[in-house]
């Protein structure tokens, strides 16, 4: 079947393909925290009280000092390697109190190893 003889010639769009191809994930930051760590834990924008911004923004910023390449799909990788390890959370505890409570731990340890390295030598 063909096109009827009075259809209008579109001409084709031009794609624009970027050389340096992006990770995959949206850029978006709603109170400098990724929208996509705010989907990843499954908290709406419109939720979002002060003390879980406060400390998904640390979170996010403890994980990304640690990152080489700090995008946003590298710290998502991250979060999910630590929910990973982390296991199921307990009730009464959320996973975002759970990850922060193990980065704040994990923080203080390197920082007394640090402490421990200066007197021996």
């Amino acid at each position: 079947m063909g096109l009827a003889k009075n259809a209008e010639q579109v001409e084709p769009v031009a794609i624009k393909i970027d050389a340096q191809p992006s990770d995959g994930i949206m850029k978006y930051e709603f109170n400098g925290i990724p929208v996509d760590v705010l989907r990843y834990y499954g908290i709406y924008m419109e939720d979002l009280n002060e003390p879980q911004t406060k400390r998904l923004k640390e979170v996010c910023e403890i994980v990304s000092s640690e990152l080489t390449e700090p995008t946003t799909g590298n710290l998502m990788d991250y979060l999910n390697k630590i929910d990973l390890k982390l296991g199921a959370t307990p009730i009464g505890e959320t996973r975002v109190n759970r990850v922060w409570s193990y980065l704040k731990l994990q923080k203080n340890i390197r920082e007394m190893e640090q402490r421990q390295r200066a007197y021996e030598r």
